[in-house]
């Protein structure tokens, strides 16, 4: 590895701890924020404007809530995933294996794009089912599948 390349290499393995912990936390914090947010403005901008009428307004409001589970349990597994790719990388970097961190990486990388994919396509298939499965109002179910489709759409670039 060269010079420069070692330099852009963060070394959390020296110097003091809560100063490596801030710089560690403070973007994962972000990222949640950020997440958050996303996850807020929807039904904000689903109340405000999916209709002329109050009911209207209500049942597309319904039909994201109603897709918040599926939602959920796609991120949170995602999330369980890069923190196993993080702790790998981390034991790489700790034993200075930089030529392993970049395979690992790599493999994360190229893994997150066809699980996107794949996830995507399964979801596509199987979003009305398991909405039903989860006892989605027959009301909001033809609101709540395109709205988790056009989530889906979005896995590739996401995972």
């Amino acid at each position: 590895m060269t010079q420069s390349a070692t330099k852009r290499i963060r070394d959390f393995t020296s110097g003091p701890i809560l100063s490596q912990i801030f710089r560690f936390a403070i973007p994962l914090m972000l990222t949640s924020i950020l997440q958050h947010a996303f996850n807020t403005v929807d039904p904000v901008m689903v109340g405000r404007w999916g209709g002329d009428t109050v009911e209207a307004c209500e049942n597309a409001l319904a039909a994201v809530g109603s897709t918040g589970s599926l939602i959920a349990l796609l991120t949170n597994f995602f999330i369980g995933l890069s923190v196993g790719v993080g702790v790998c990388v981390g034991y790489s970097v700790g034993a200075k294996e930089y030529d392993q961190v970049k395979a690992t990486v790599h493999t994360a990388a190229t893994f997150s794009l066809f699980a996107g994919v794949f996830t995507m396509v399964l979801g596509w298939a199987m979003t009305r089912p398991a909405l039903i499965w989860m006892g989605t109002d027959q009301a909001v179910l033809d609101q709540a599948v395109p709205y988790m489709w056009a989530y889906l759409c979005g896995m590739p670039a996401a995972v």
